[in-house]
């Protein structure tokens, strides 16, 4: 008699660059018996034999295919109670036959004015010299992130959840609450504090990413989640590239944002 693999509640969270996706991540990590996995489909997309953003001085790694990736999140995982996966749409790139089967999905979405100028900032430290001309449009990622909201919703059949960022670190326990709900996990108040990290392979990432120690600073040496100023600020300071990616960026945000579980 076959027997059947036990079904454990599997969530993956699409996100774009800067949304405080990690330390939501880290949230997660505080649950116990959650296995969880980090930007995988990002390292198939800049890592993979299949890589779709060419780093034309890092070896493709191995395993690391969309193939790979899906079949991984698939994988029957005995030890654990649940699976947890953060990742960017922006890096499926509309290679939607590779999504998990059987998860439940959500969207964290940050306002761009805020997210952009924190991409701006950590680009333009000098850190990054193959960005030195500015970020690309594709790293933006909003675009993508509301396609793929349309494609579960419409294609798929699939209700998934929006949650912003600032909620969360206006309200870190009745929103995580809700995303655990939501997505079958058990909350705890446990998973609003963590201990600050001096280095990203305390995570144990399945993978090593480019310059992850510089991508991940802020989010390593936090120990919970922190308020967000008042106000986004004056755009206009910042260069005209970065400007218009905003002014692109907010029809998606916006429309997610009316679609956000609320406080």
């Amino acid at each position: 008699m076959d027997v059947k693999p036990r079904t454990i509640p599997r969530s993956i969270v699409w996100t774009c660059l800067r949304c405080r996706s990690t330390a939501f991540e880290r949230s997660i990590r505080g649950l116990t018996g959650v296995r969880v996995f980090h930007e995988h489909y990002l390292g198939a997309c800049y890592h993979g034999e299949e890589r779709l953003q060419f780093l034309e001085d890092i070896p493709p790694m191995p395993n690391l295919k969309y193939s790979d990736v899906k079949r991984t999140l698939e994988g029957e995982l005995a030890d654990y109670t649940g699976v947890f996966a953060k990742d960017f749409a922006f890096a499926l790139r509309d290679r939607y036959e590779y999504l998990p089967d059987g998860f439940h999905h959500a969207f964290l979405i940050r306002n761009p004015k805020d997210s952009l100028s924190s991409l701006y900032r950590l680009i333009s430290g000098g850190d990054f010299p193959r960005y030195a001309e500015g970020f690309p449009p594709e790293m933006v990622g909003f675009k993508e992130i509301s396609e793929l909201y349309e494609y579960l919703k419409n294609v798929k059949k699939i209700d998934p959840i929006v949650i912003d960022a600032d909620d969360i670190a206006n309200h870190p326990s009745s929103m995580m609450k809700k995303y655990c709900d939501s997505a079958g996990f058990t909350y705890t108040d446990d998973m609003l504090h963590w201990e600050s990290l001096s280095n990203y392979k305390s995570l144990n990432f399945d993978y090593e990413g480019l310059k992850w120690d510089i991508w991940y600073r802020k989010a390593l040496s936090s120990t919970g989640f922190t308020k967000p100023p008042g106000d986004s600020g004056d755009i206009q300071s910042l260069p005209d590239y970065v400007q218009v990616a905003i002014h692109d960026a907010m029809p998606y945000y916006e429309k997610l944002y009316k679609l956000r579980v609320q406080p």
